[in-house]
């Protein structure tokens, strides 16, 4: 996913300035040293900014933490917790609970 973001990102960068679909004439004798004097240029500047924070904390919150992250945690504490209760000997005897808990959750009937 994040590699097909980079390549969309750069094809619109290659649009937007190699296409010709944007003419960008500069003044007699300006040059970007004159656009970094410009209070628009900064603003454009704190704006783009902004949305790549926005969006760059949506992938890495939502798809990051949900799909990877997330997952990852729960399965390390449920084997060290698996890890602890046979180093102690701990016997599951809830086992008929947690069975029809899962059976619930996966929506099968129990057998």
């Amino acid at each position: 996913m994040g590699l097909g973001v980079i390549v969309v990102v750069i094809a619109i960068v290659c649009v937007f300035f190699w296409s010709g679909l944007f003419q960008f004439q500069p003044e007699e004798g300006e040059t970007f040293w004159h656009l970094l004097h410009q209070k628009g240029h900064w603003y454009l500047e704190v704006m783009i900014s902004g949305v790549e924070t926005i969006l760059f904390d949506v992938i890495v919150g939502v798809v990051g933490w949900r799909y990877l992250l997330k997952p990852y945690i729960a399965d390390r504490q449920a084997k060290a917790i698996a890890e602890e209760h046979a180093l102690h000997g701990i016997e599951d005897h809830d086992h008929e609970l947690h069975e029809s808990i899962a059976h619930a959750r996966d929506n099968k009937p129990l057998a």
